[in-house]
């Protein structure tokens, strides 16, 4: 019996020390996104609905925040951020947009909240993109009713630009100096 208990004990602290790094590696922010630590303002340019044509040789990606709550939404006051390829490039509040040009090629998308609670740390949207240049790729950042989570969903063009009717031009503020 004192082989078995000793045996099952040793399975046991294998499984743990291989569970820990796996749950900390899943509590991490997926490599598309940017610096966990890294906090973005978002400011707002009103009565601007459009997105410009691609600079030569680059692509556009255009975001669209849709918090499609008919009542209320206390989230609608977290931003949430969006990075390509490792980096940080915007972020949205509310029903807002940006758009970021990008060299053509294959990207990675990540959105997450950028909040300090831990469930709301862990929900981020994910995609991938193989960008041409001279095209305009729209993004819907939608917010699930269900546990808040989040989507990165392409839609067309047509959409796209439907959803820009109702959503205001985020747009990147200097962080805070300390003291602020």
């Amino acid at each position: 019996m004192g082989v078995m208990l000793r045996a099952l004990m040793c399975v046991l602290a294998l499984a743990c020390s291989l569970a820990c790094p796996v749950s900390a590696l899943c509590a991490a922010l997926p490599t598309a996104c940017g610096d966990e630590k890294a906090t973005l303002r978002v400011g707002f340019q009103k009565d601007t609905h459009g997105v410009n044509d691609p600079a030569p040789g680059k692509a556009e990606l255009v975001f669209i925040e849709d918090a499609d709550f008919r009542q209320s939404c206390f989230l609608c006051s977290i931003a949430t951020r969006i990075g390509i390829d490792g980096r940080w490039v915007g972020a949205n509040q509310g029903n807002s947009y940006f758009a970021v040009a990008v060299t053509p090629g294959e990207h990675h998308l990540c959105t997450d909240w950028q909040s300090s609670d831990p469930d709301l740390k862990s929900k981020t949207g994910r995609g991938e993109i193989k960008a041409e240049a001279g095209h305009i790729y729209f993004y819907r950042v939608r917010i699930t009713r269900i546990g808040y989570g989040l989507e990165l969903v392409p839609v067309d063009r047509q959409e796209g630009s439907f959803r820009l009717r109702s959503a205001t031009l985020s747009i990147a503020l200097p962080p805070l100096r300390q003291g602020q």
